[in-house]
C-alpha cells in the first residue's frame, strides 16, 4: 500500500518540477523579451524633462539620458571633485551663463541640484557645443573638457575631432567621457527605439 501511495506521489512531482520549470523559462524569455535587464541598467528617470527639453532645444533625448547615466548616474544631489553639480555635472559658472542666456531669473548654485532645472541648462549647453561643432564626438569633448581645450586640439592637430581616433585626446577623463557617453548613446537608441529626429 505504502509503494503504491509512492508512486502516486512520484508523477506528480515530476509534472510539478516540469510545470515550474516551464513557468521559469517563460518568465526569462519575456524579461529578455522586454529587454528588462537592460532598461534596469540604462533607466529613463525624469524622461518627462528629457524629452521636453530635448525637443526645445532640438537635440536628441538618448544624447542628453547618455549624459545623465554618465556623469552622476541619475544622482541630483552628485558634486565632483571639480565643483560640478547635479545630474548632468554643470559647473556654477557654465549654469550662471547658460541660465543667463536663457532668461532664466533667480539663480543660484543650489538650483543645479534640481532636477529640472539642471536638465533645463545642460540640455540647453549640450545644443549649445552642437550648434558650434559639426560633429557630436566633439560637442561631447567639448561638454566635458571645454570649448577652450578642444579648440587647441583641433587646431594644432592633436586630434582629428573624430571618434575614431578619440585616443588622441590628451585629457584620459575626457577620452573615457566620449566613450562612455556614445556607448550609453547607442545603448539608450538601441533599447527604446528611434526617436523622430529632433535635430533636423
Amino acid at each position: 500500500m505504502t509503494d503504491r501511495k509512492n508512486a502516486s506521489k512520484a508523477p506528480r512531482s515530476v509534472v510539478f518540477l516540469l510545470t515550474m520549470r516551464a513557468i521559469a523559462i517563460t518568465l526569462i524569455a519575456v524579461l529578455f523579451f522586454m529587454r528588462i535587464p537592460e532598461k534596469m541598467m540604462y533607466p529613463r528617470f525624469h524622461w518627462d524633462e528629457v524629452e521636453q527639453y530635448a525637443d526645445a532645444f532640438r537635440i536628441d533625448p538618448y544624447l542628453v539620458m547618455a549624459l545623465i547615466k554618465v556623469e552622476s548616474n541619475f544622482r541630483p544631489s552628485a558634486v565632483s571633485k571639480s565643483g560640478a553639480i547635479g545630474l548632468m555635472q554643470v559647473m556654477p559658472d557654465t549654469g550662471a551663463w547658460a541660465a543667463q542666456m536663457l532668461g532664466t531669473g533667480g539663480y543660484y548654485d543650489d538650483r543645479l541640484k534640481e532636477p529640472e532645472f539642471n536638465i533645463m541648462i545642460g540640455s540647453w549647453y549640450m545644443a549649445h557645443m552642437l550648434s558650434l561643432y559639426s560633429d557630436p564626438t566633439v560637442a561631447i569633448a567639448a561638454y566635458n573638457a571645454g570649448r577652450g581645450n578642444v579648440d587647441r586640439w583641433l587646431s594644432d592637430g592633436t586630434w582629428s575631432g573624430a571618434a575614431e581616433s578619440a585616443s588622441d585626446v590628451p585629457y584620459r577623463e575626457t577620452r573615457e567621457f566620449i566613450k562612455k557617453v556614445m556607448r550609453a548613446w547607442e545603448t539608450y537608441s538601441d533599447i527604446y527605439g528611434p526617436i523622430n529626429s529632433l535635430m533636423q
